[in-house]
């Protein structure tokens, strides 16, 4: 591997420093040129939209990625690339502030397989002062640090696998990069039917999502280093679905040896929503055809090769709305589910229930259990004993994980779409027909808990009101917080500690663990919907320090600038270390 070599415009004044407008660096695969940006009286480099696979387009959509093809011309990294194929903002997520924050401001493509890089120059060897026009040639080591290089941190977006985009400003890794001494790295893997559809063939074997995870850390580990980056010290973070599959990532043979570290923030393997079965996984790429109009017989000797050909034709946009399709007829009104709460409640159910059973909080297409990634389901992996732990973890929660889940599921009772502040008012038309057992049944738990038995149990647990428990009235706000409680701890914080207890029963395993309580005090949406799944990470990327982030947004105080740093230098020492501190 030859040394990087970095190019910049260069004013040699009587200060000898350097100010670049531009910069080159040589990687494997060719030259890119980055840009300089000014942060927090440091200078940051971003290098945003790099290429780690050829785009998956025409025959190699459903496929594996495959590595991208080396260029000679200087590749422009300076703007973000395009996001993977994702639904449309809804009407009132496009005008409410805390909505925008998850908007993608670049459009949407296929052609969506890049990551970005922010890192620092050494703070000998680039200055803020002056401008010039002479070129200078300087080894990575000498711009960006010592050649043993800085820790890297790789962040893989959540957004239940269906939506998200490592170009959110919330992502903006610049202001980690120059407050904490690591190298940041945001990639982008493909969603939905296009990262996730399963056939059992070459052309379409599932786990193609993070199969393109894999690609781009087998990038980084290759070329990192070019920008000042330790290929022998990256930690693995993310969040929601993300963290599912970086999760999934330490589990799995294939891919647990591209990093050191991992930090899981709000999801785990275990949680019934994160995984699928191949039978599960081919039923739905089943009804994806039927839905997208391919008819091919059952009986060719050919039909898989055939089915996949036939989505391969389908209009993107069109694979990528027939997925809700599916979740709608697999949790609505002729579902198993559906049928089982008929059973339960027979008469006495209220039927504008059935009308909205489709909304249950689910992912239409995930990681299904196929080797080489995932050979074996997350529990048999765990409780074998056999896995050999060799990364340090970091795990954490927010305080009201299930309220993103509720706002979803409870969805259909969002009469009007234009703001989250009429939420409560267009609930109270609704609640007072509804029995909240009926609402636990129906948008929180899942078709494997839906006994009566297990039902009233954890009803009673929470002290969730019901008129079988001769408790006829409750408040709104009683009822949502009760059932946030129940949702946050059934499918994210319950199976997070499950995943953190058999974690640490390794020989050599470290595992540490935190909450996140802070509500941002700029928050728009009501006080109810408290500490939000999602909202750390503005803090991680140091949101409270980011102009452009409140001018499009909202603004932090002071504390909360503090609190933002805090947690910076809180996730960066742990991947500098492995350890947790505050110094």
């Amino acid at each position: 591997m030859h040394s990087g070599v970095l190019t910049c415009i260069s004013l040699f004044a009587l200060i000898g420093y350097a100010i670049c407008d531009n910069i080159i660096v040589r990687t494997n695969y060719g030259p890119i040129s980055g840009r300089q940006n000014y942060i927090l009286g440091k200078n940051v480099y971003a290098f945003l939209g790099i290429p780690f696979a050829q785009p998956p387009i025409g025959d190699l959509r459903f496929k594996n990625p495959r590595k991208p093809k080396p260029w000679k011309p200087i590749l422009d990294a300076s703007s973000y690339p395009n996001s993977c194929i994702q639904p449309p903002p809804r009407p009132n997520e496009a005008r409410d502030d805390m909505a925008r924050v998850w908007n993608s401001p670049t459009g949407m493509s296929e052609d969506c397989l890049y990551l970005n890089i922010w890192t620092r120059a050494s703070n000998h060897s680039i200055g803020h002062e002056g401008e010039g026009s002479n070129p200078v040639m300087l080894e990575s080591s000498e711009l960006f640090g010592p050649k043993s290089g800085r820790p890297v941190m790789v962040w893989i977006h959540g957004g239940s696998l269906t939506r998200g985009s490592s170009s959110l400003e919330m992502y903006n890794g610049a202001f980690m990069a120059s407050k904490m001494d690591v190298v940041l790295v945001s990639i982008q893997y493909r969603l939905g039917p296009f990262g996730f559809l399963y056939l059992g063939t070459d052309d379409a074997p599932g786990n193609q999502g993070m199969m393109d995870q894999v690609a781009a850390l087998e990038w980084v580990r290759e070329n990192i280093a070019y920008f000042g980056g330790n290929p022998k010290q990256i930690t693995l973070f993310g969040h929601a679905g993300g963290v599912v599959c970086v999760a999934l990532h330490l589990l799995s043979p294939a891919s647990n040896s591209l990093f050191q570290q991992a930090i899981l923030q709000s999801g785990s393997p275990l949680a019934w929503w994160a995984v699928e079965s191949t039978h599960t996984a081919l039923n739905k790429a089943r009804l994806m055809a039927t839905l997208s109009g391919c008819k091919v017989p059952e009986n060719n000797v050919t039909y898989l090769t055939e089915l996949g050909k036939c989505l391969r034709s389908v209009d993107a946009k069109s694979l990528e709305s027939n997925q809700w399709q599916i979740l709608m007829l697999g949790n609505g009104e002729n579902s198993s589910r559906t049928a089982q709460l008929r059973h339960m409640y027979r008469a006495k159910l209220n039927p504008h229930l059935f009308l909205t059973a489709g909304y249950y909080f689910d992912i239409p297409f995930k990681p299904v259990i196929s080797p080489p990634l995932l050979p074996q389901w997350p529990y048999e992996i765990l409780g074998s004993g056999k896995l050999d732990i060799r990364h340090r973890i970091m795990l954490g929660v927010n305080k009201d994980e299930g309220m993103y889940h509720l706002l979803q599921s409870l969805r259909p009772f969002f009469v009007k779409s234009d703001g989250w502040q009429e939420v409560l008012v267009e609930l109270s038309q609704s609640f007072t027909q509804l029995d909240p057992m009926e609402l636990l049944a129906f948008y929180i738990m899942d078709e494997n808990f839906l006994h009566p038995l297990l039902l009233q149990a954890t009803a009673f647990e929470y002290q969730i009101p019901s008129r079988g428990f001769n408790d006829p009235s409750w408040s709104i706000n009683q009822v949502l917080d009760l059932l946030n409680k129940v949702g946050g701890d059934y499918n994210v914080k319950c199976p997070m500690i499950e995943f953190a207890d058999f974690y640490s029963r390794g020989s050599n395993a470290q595992v540490f663990l935190y909450s996140f309580e802070h509500r941002t005090h700029g928050a728009t949406w009501p006080s109810w919907t408290g500490v939000m799944q999602g909202f750390e990470a503005e803090y991680l990327f140091g949101a409270p320090f980011n102009q452009q982030y409140q001018r499009q947004f909202y603004n932090f105080t002071e504390d909360e600038r503090r609190l933002s740093e805090e947690m910076m230098r809180f996730w960066t020492n742990f991947a500098s270390t492995g350890y947790v501190n505050w110094s």
